[in-house]
């Protein structure tokens, strides 16, 4: 893979899966299949709150496992997200 802007947002959707399965076997993997990319929009909030890592991003609404994905990559990466989503992009 070259792009470094999608290494970057795979890179936050393992972390991510890595701390929700932290304590089990799933909890340290090195990767994942292309179809548990499919999943990630299944994966809820518990109590759908607003989620709030820092307070400069309390706008976001984190409820889903994507929304906070798209939250941390914005946070971390400015303006990488859009440019990957755009018709320009990767």
């Amino acid at each position: 893979m070259t792009s470094e802007r999608i290494r970057h947002l795979l890179g936050l959707a393992l972390y991510a899966g890595n701390y929700l399965n932290g304590g089990t076997v799933r909890g340290q993997a090195d990767g994942f299949s292309l179809e548990a990319l499919t999943l990630l929009r299944t994966v809820k909030t518990s109590n759908n709150s607003q989620a709030d890592p820092n307070a400069e991003f309390s706008q976001y609404r984190a409820d889903s496992l994507v929304a906070y994905i798209e939250m941390q990559m914005d946070r971390k990466y400015p303006e990488e997200l859009d440019f990957v989503l755009s018709r320009e992009g990767e």
